[in-house]
């Protein structure tokens, strides 16, 4: 088998960038009382006009070992000053890159202005917050909900509830007893007992709703976007790294759920950014362009990790194209030639296909589909049965060029007694796969997949977060990772000895933007080791394409708002 490699390192610097320009931070000299404690400014200016917000966050109840960066409280102020605007849209997007702490922002928004705002009816409800199940314990442990998690406030800030489970109360006013309510897309969008979209928390007047994750509303066509889309809420907020993920029309659902209004003379140049056509090339014009800036400065606010934190590891990303063996590519010529025949039924299911024979032959020959939201049965050892439909058959080691050189590099990696990785794949039934591969070469790890429970995956990011043991019953070098049920909501930074931090895409998704939000489950705010991650293309397969889809899609959202990480 031979290989290629390319490598892109990604180290911080000193460079800010904000959409809005008027923000820029001001550089200071004067010792700061935020950095005479220790844990604020870290490896920048200080600026005193920061120290009266720290204040005011301690008296309020922010918890002395939480406090912000320098970045969050410049993000804090912003989200202030969209709120006191006199314009209609009171909020907006915070598309701060992952891994940048946009939780703790809304926390101390909601500790300086209040959860429950005085602007509106006397009868306002508190916060409302919609997130997908993969972050309800980040919120929980953010806002004090999880009795057992340190909290970002003191206990007792907040008042928080829980919407969710079929027994959710239908009673407006007992969700005006709290401060904040929290609950799912998946939840909220539901119809319960004739009780309309949202139930009870429909009909609720809030003082501020919160979307996490907002990409969850890209496609204006679909239920959540038009349950979020109706929320009654005084202030409204959108939080995504990715705010664009397959066309602008993503974004432009994020301005409709904000319900922004842009100036009249540009509305109908404005129409076009929502066109599913739009391309990079769009943004040479210059009336285009300056109608972009127009609407990113009233409604959005980015920053990325390489410029707001300098003590973060290095991350280094390597590709390395792989040759198919001579039996592996004769079995992927038959799916091409099966599929031009339809033999295999649509073009979709032939890409699938396709997609599996790059990864291992004997994955394509099994009825599996590809992980969306994961389906598993998450078994940790012996014969797996895949949920999505197939007997995995992974009762003996599989082996095709791609699983020979991960192993190449887990070997090498785990030399390291303190060495942890994570393997993101697409496919349940490749997760089966690679289960038995490390099972047959005895290599301990964990597993996190779409099935299993919240008190399942919490089990298993512990086992990886914990120092890896020789035994395996309590830390463990190796996380198999759904991207889809595991790319979000996660922070992987694999304990706190320093070692080896590998991260491994085994295949490829459809958007450079899933695939970056996976990598920074890793390289995020705690990170202080180096973080190599590696992506396998198969040459002259479908794989090639993906890479060239991505690029287009990498190439908007850098015309847009500026790179996207590992594109």
């Amino acid at each position: 088998m031979a290989s290629r490699v390319s490598r892109r390192v990604y180290a911080p610097t000193q460079e800010d960038w904000l959409v809005d320009e008027d923000l820029a931070v001001r550089k200071a000299s004067t010792p700061s009382k935020l950095q005479e404690r220790g844990s604020f400014l870290h490896n920048a200016p200080s600026n005193p006009n920061n120290d009266a917000f720290l204040e005011k966050l301690l008296k309020a109840g922010l918890r002395d070992d939480f406090q912000p960066y320098r970045h969050q409280v410049e993000g804090l102020k912003w989200m202030l000053e969209q709120e006191e605007r006199t314009m209609p849209l009171k909020g907006g997007i915070l598309a701060d890159d992952m891994g940048l702490g946009k939780t703790l922002q809304v926390v101390c928004l909601l500790l300086l202005q209040g959860a429950k705002s005085s602007v509106g009816a006397s009868n306002c409800g508190g916060t409302l917050i919609l997130y997908p199940k993969s972050v309800l314990h980040v919120w929980q442990k953010a806002l004090g909900a999880d009795k057992e998690a340190e909290a970002y406030v003191r206990k007792g800030t907040f008042r928080v509830h829980e919407w969710m489970g079929a027994s959710r109360t239908q009673s407006e006013e007992e969700l005006l007893r709290y401060d904040v309510v929290i609950t799912t897309y998946e939840t909220y969008r539901s119809n319960q007992k004739g009780t309309g979209i949202g139930g009870a928390a429909g009909r609720v007047l809030w003082s501020r709703v919160v979307l996490d994750e907002a990409t969850k509303i890209k496609n204006q066509k679909t239920a959540t976007f038009q349950a979020a889309a109706a929320i009654k809420a005084t202030f409204r907020w959108a939080l995504t790294a990715t705010p664009i993920e397959n066309s602008v029309e993503d974004f432009v659902s994020l301005l409709s759920f904000l319900k922004y209004q842009p100036e009249p003379k540009r509305f109908p140049l404005l129409r076009e950014l929502g066109s599913a056509k739009t391309t990079a090339e769009d943004f040479e014009d210059r009336d285009f362009a300056a109608a972009w800036k127009t609407v990113l400065r009233a409604t959005t606010l980015r920053r990325t990790k390489e410029a707001q934190l300098t003590s973060l590891g290095v991350k280094d990303v390597i590709v390395e194209r792989l040759a198919m063996s001579a039996s592996e590519r004769a079995f992927y010529e038959s799916v091409k030639e099966r599929g031009l025949a339809g033999d295999c039924g649509n073009h979709l299911v032939t890409m699938l296909r396709l997609r599996q024979a790059a990864n291992a032959p004997q994955l394509a020959k099994r009825k599996e589909s590809v992980t969306r939201g994961g389906k598993s049965s998450g078994h940790r050892g012996g014969p797996t049965k895949s949920t999505d439909g197939a007997d995995a058959e992974t009762t003996g080691h599989i082996s095709s060029s791609k699983i020979d050189r991960l192993m190449h590099h887990l070997r090498a990696t785990l030399a390291h007694p303190d060495a942890k990785v994570v393997i993101f794949s697409s496919f349940t039934g490749m997760l089966d796969v690679l289960e038995r591969t490390l099972e047959s070469e005895s290599v301990r790890f964990a597993r996190l997949d779409g099935t299993m429970s919240t008190t399942e995956r919490q089990a298993a990011i512990a086992r990886y977060e914990t120092p890896n043991s020789a035994d395996g019953d309590s830390g463990v070098p190796v996380f198999l990772v759904s991207l889809k049920a595991g790319g979000t909501g996660l922070t992987l930074l694999g304990g706190p000895r320093a070692g080896p931090r590998l991260v491994i895409l085994f295949d490829h998704w459809w958007n450079p933007a899933a695939e970056a939000q996976a990598i920074d489950r890793v390289h995020r705010i705690g990170q202080k080791n180096q973080v190599k991650v590696i992506r396998f293309v198969m040459e002259d397969t479908i794989e090639e394409a993906q890479v060239s889809k991505k690029d287009d899609k990498s190439l908007l959202f850098r015309a847009v708002f500026g790179p996207i990480e590992d594109s």
